[in-house]
């Protein structure tokens, strides 16, 4: 015969072990984060490196766990990031997200594992500021001297940028098409590196670069460069008398910059993605992030998950539309 007893009694292991799961479950997130994260970066000892060590130094200290910095260097940022892809959606694998990788690669290369909404971006940290640099003994005092003598002479000037396709080499092509000049206006001569190529114009081998700041910043301070417009809306606080895009009347150039984002693999839960927008809120307000921040002479910009995701979207259409214009669609 049926024992109803036992059959009672396994009934409610049954219902207390489903509840148990889903109290854990629960748990699990309300609680999140339980261990360190990781944090992957690109070239260790680079920009990325180095914003990222000073955003998890700051950040940590709201979630009461280690967030280490893991440096996967190499192809342009891509295997750092598809290796932040395809880990597991917990949590505790995040990306620091940049441009390169994230807005310029895709835009250029559908060959590569993911597009730039295959993550979930968890908030926008900073702009980098680009800036537009002439030697300090160059006749050209203002960006409109610059533009005036590419429209007169085209051909006749170079510039210097990383490598064909970088986010310098796109800004200045995009300055040679916003002054009305024309895509063959000026020559470019690749340096291999952003370093480099400030090195090439102290140097006098190339005529000009627009350049990410940190790499220009030790010879502008220096005299040996003049620097004749940043891209960001605003002034950059460490150079105060250089115009902007927009002062300057042209405005289409605002949106190239280089920028920083925490990111993770798409699917992430809810309350993994409520946490990081609470964390997002407190690190904008902290004094020591953002001190730090501009030291390094980025301009602090954090934005939500949700202007975050619009803002990317935005890079990306105009590095697509860019790179279609210039050929460089990788097919």
């Amino acid at each position: 015969m049926l024992n109803v007893r036992k059959v009672r009694h396994a009934t409610w292991l049954v219902v207390l072990s489903l509840i148990s799961i889903c109290l854990l479950g629960d748990r699990v997130y309300a609680e999140y984060p339980e261990k360190a994260i990781t944090l992957v970066a690109f070239g260790a000892g680079g920009s990325s490196d180095i914003a990222s060590r000073t955003f998890a130094k700051h950040a940590e200290k709201f979630g009461g766990q280690p967030i280490q910095v893991v440096n996967r260097g190499g192809g342009g940022g891509i295997p750092g990031s598809t290796s932040v892809l395809n880990a597991k959606p917990d949590g505790y694998t995040l990306l620091f997200a940049r441009i390169g990788p994230q807005a310029v690669a895709p835009a250029r290369n559908p060959k590569i594992a993911y597009t730039w909404d295959s993550f979930t971006y968890l908030g926008l940290l900073e702009l980098n500021p680009l800036v537009c640099v002439v030697n300090a003994k160059s006749p050209y005092k203002t960006i409109k001297d610059l533009a005036d003598k590419l429209r007169k002479d085209p051909g006749k000037l170079n510039f210097s940028s990383a490598a064909v396709g970088s986010v310098d080499f796109m800004t200045s092509y995009r300055l040679l098409l916003v002054v009305g000049a024309g895509k063959d206006a000026a020559v470019h001569i690749p340096a291999g590196n952003g370093g480099a190529a400030v090195t090439s114009v102290v140097g006098g081998h190339t005529d000009y670069t627009c350049q990410n700041l940190a790499p220009a910043m030790g010879n502008i301070k220096a005299g040996k460069l003049r620097p004749l417009m940043v891209t960001t809306p605003g002034r950059v606080p460490s150079l105060p008398e250089v115009p902007t895009a927009r002062e300057a009347g042209y405005p289409d150039l605002e949106g190239m910059v280089g920028w920083s984002a925490i990111a993770a693999p798409s699917k992430l839960p809810k309350e993994v993605i409520n946490y990081w927008i609470g964390l997002m809120e407190k690190i904008k307000n902290d004094k020591d992030w953002l001190a730090a921040t501009k030291k390094l002479g980025s301009v602090p910009h954090v934005l939500s998950s949700n202007e975050a995701k619009k803002f990317i979207e935005r890079q990306y259409n105009i590095y697509h539309g860019l790179a279609k214009d210039l050929g460089l669609i990788i097919k």
